[in-house]
């Protein structure tokens, strides 16, 4: 499946099956916020073949906010309250806002998937997973979050932070629905 853009920039793996839910009934979207784009061909071709088998098992959407590049103090402030508010304008009202921190709170694969399907049993409709850029997730956007996860204690560049988070996200759905790939 290819991932269709739409005119803000954002690519929608569009449901084959607009059934598709996680286990209990609930149609669930899981939005994948990235602050600044994927520059590396190789990290965006293994994004989008994560996506596409997410895709498989509930709908999800990788969503781009531009990033700003600055140096001083002064305009990294500013770059910063720019970016959060292209995050937040991005985000549902509703949705289970979760930033990806260092400081947040280390899952393994088998508390990632307790975690996602206690959302669907909550009813949740949109859970939006924010990986910052190069000057990290702003305080504007964490203060938002309902959540904060960490994917370990080691600091990691945002592009590979992106795929361990989409790679995670699909053995936690295979664990979901009892699916062979996290054996």
């Amino acid at each position: 499946m290819r991932a269709k853009k739409n005119a803000e920039g954002s690519s929608f793996f569009a449901p084959a099956n607009s059934d598709r839910m996680l286990v209990s009934g609930v149609r669930v979207k899981v939005l994948f916020l990235w602050i600044g784009g994927t520059r590396q061909r190789q990290f965006k071709t293994l994004e989008d073949m994560y996506l596409e088998r997410i895709d498989r098992l509930i709908l999800c959407q990788r969503t781009v906010v531009a990033e700003e590049r600055k140096s001083d103090a002064r305009q990294v402030a500013s770059g910063m309250a720019k970016e959060a508010r292209r995050v937040l304008a991005r985000v549902n009202s509703g949705s289970h806002l979760i930033c990806l921190d260092h400081r947040g709170k280390g899952l393994d694969s088998r508390d990632l998937a307790n975690r996602l399907r206690k959302l669907e049993d909550l009813a949740t409709r949109e859970v939006a997973l924010v990986v910052g850029g190069f000057m990290g997730i702003p305080s504007e956007v964490q203060a938002q979050a309902r959540e904060s996860w960490s994917l370990g204690p080691m600091t990691l560049p945002h592009e590979l932070a992106r795929l361990v988070l989409l790679e995670q996200t699909y053995r936690a759905l295979t664990l979901i629905r009892g699916l062979p790939y996290h054996r």
